[in-house]
């Protein structure tokens, strides 16, 4: 028998198939009973199965349920992306794709009776849609027992492999706490727990319906192995091939699976299995364990910088104010922050775990506050706020907020009025963002702008000897990292390390040289 999912050709007598576990069986909606898949008519009670019941309304067509999709997106995004149809039609992108299946559906379904098993599948996809909105990911497909999800497509995200595995993660929690709540309204149903696989991997955009369905031109086999990391995937668990793993390693702890055979490709695919976040939040936080690449070229915006704090020492604020030393441990930390909390008479509740987590505190409790990392942002700035002043008086300040081109409306009103809080103050405040940004307080007497631009050929080439660790380097290769990164640091240091990664340069006889043709 094929199976629906991945047409795999079965042996008969089998119920799930053996490629991806997929169920190659159909419940009767109307008495339950277990028919195969070729089956027209019930075998127990002669329903016709291509018909569904008419007295489960909760059986909606799947044009129905993604419709019903609707009223969950952000408001707002659909008009947004839609607008922009011409321009994500037939364009490449790299896109992060996760499948999630709910294990045991058959037999919640044979326990329950088809009716109240749907009633149940409802809240389940709630769980799974709104865990993916969160994240701002779209919900692509609705399958029997789960969905298909995407990140970076239509929506384009800078961070879509991170965003897609704390997604998953956030699943995994809802569905562990629903599934707790319906086991105590009938302890005979089964632990509810889903299985998801996720691949990161390029496909061109092909047709973008009303609903934000998305419908791909086949690059590689991008969905595909999403798709097998779900079959592969142990329930409760999330599994992620090689290619997601390089790109969120160090955020997450992961458990090395080893090498699958993946049908339809003639090499293995390495799989791994998500463990936890770590404790570092950032590409920075890693970047710095791994050891940071020196400022080169950036002299003179370093000098500015220095001439505008040049009354205090820089000291970390958090740390001053709530009196942590350095040999303090993590309950220490949480003792002072507690007490430095009831002197400043700020609200705990809402101020408590988000200082905790600047500190890099290990269960400083926002894992168990469900929201998204904008959420998370616009609350740590509001637990900012609320001692800044204070603590000012008695430390200078120096806040660092990168990234602020994708700052929404609401931060911005914080930091304006930020902004219009500290004259007078030791405050001092920095802000990255992009060139095309504008903010509304470039007129204010207190406030200075350093633009970057890009390193020059000999500043990029200084920078490419200290990441490989070299001076002599083949002329090719600084030909190459000059013509493809263009003077922009961050993409010199992706870029070397994609070459590394392929195995396209080699160090021989203490030079480096281009192992194969671009």
């Amino acid at each position: 028998m094929e199976c629906p999912k991945c047409q795999f050709e079965n042996p008969d007598g089998v119920n799930f198939c053996v490629e991806c576990g997929g169920k190659l069986e159909t419940i009767c909606p109307k008495c339950g009973y277990r028919n195969s898949l070729s089956h027209k008519f019930c075998g127990g009670c002669g329903h016709k199965l291509s018909l569904p019941e008419a007295a489960l309304p909760k059986d909606l067509s799947f044009d129905e349920k993604l419709t019903k999709i609707q009223r969950y997106l952000p408001k707002g995004l659909t008009e947004k992306i839609l607008s922009q149809r011409d321009r994500i039609e037939g364009e490449r992108k790299q896109v992060t794709v996760m499948f999630c299946d709910m294990e045991g559906f058959t037999q919640l379904s044979e326990s329950l009776g088809a009716e109240e098993a749907y009633a149940i599948m409802d809240q389940v996809y709630e769980i799974l849609i709104h865990k993916v909105h969160d994240y701002e990911g779209t919900v692509n497909e609705m399958t029997g027992d789960g969905i298909m999800a995407l990140f970076g497509a239509p929506v384009a995200l800078e961070d879509a492999p991170q965003r897609a595995i704390r997604a998953a993660h956030g699943i995994h929690r809802e569905m562990s706490r629903f599934s707790d709540k319906i086991k105590q309204e009938n302890e005979n149903i089964p632990p509810l727990k889903m299985r998801i696989g996720i691949h990161t991997g390029p496909v061109v955009v092909g047709t973008l319906g009303n609903d934000l369905r998305v419908e791909f031109k086949a690059v590689g086999d991008t969905v595909n192995l999403a798709s097998r990391m779900e079959g592969l995937a142990e329930p409760g668990s999330t599994y992620v091939t090689e290619d997601t793993y390089r790109r969120t390693e160090g955020l997450f702890r992961f458990e090395v699976l080893g090498d699958y055979s993946v049908k339809g490709r003639a090499d293995t695919v390495k799989a791994y299995r998500v463990i936890a976040p770590s404790t570092r939040r950032t590409r920075f936080d890693v970047s710095a364990e791994r050891g940071l690449t020196p400022f080169v070229g950036r002299e003179r915006e370093l000098d500015l910088l220095l001439d505008s704090f040049d009354y205090h020492p820089v000291l970390d604020i958090l740390k001053s104010n709530f009196n942590i030393g350095e040999g303090d441990n993590d309950a220490e930390i949480g003792k002072k922050i507690k007490r430095g909390l009831k002197i400043l008479a700020a609200d705990e509740a809402t101020t408590l775990p988000y200082l905790l987590e600047l500190l890099s505190v290990k269960d400083s409790g926002i894992d168990k506050i469900m929201m998204s990392p904008e959420g998370r942002r616009d609350r740590i700035i509001e637990a900012l706020k609320r001692i800044v002043l204070k603590g000012s008086g008695i430390r200078p300040l120096v806040m660092a907020i990168e990234d602020l081109h994708w700052a929404d409306k609401s931060s911005e009103e914080v930091l304006k009025f930020l902004l219009e809080s500290i004259p007078g103050t030791a405050v001092f405040l920095i802000f990255t963002y992009r060139p095309e940004f504008v903010h509304t307080w470039g007129g204010k007497s207190y406030h200075s702008q350093v633009n970057l631009n890009r390193l020059s050929n000999r500043e990029s080439l200084a920078m490419l000897s200290h990441l490989l660790g070299a001076e002599d380097i083949d002329e090719s290769i600084e030909e190459l990292v000059l013509e493809k990164t263009e003077g922009v640091p961050f993409f010199i240091e992706e870029f070397i390390k994609s070459l590394k990664d392929l195995k396209v340069i080699e160090k021989k006889d203490s030079k480096y040289r281009l192992a194969k043709e671009i």
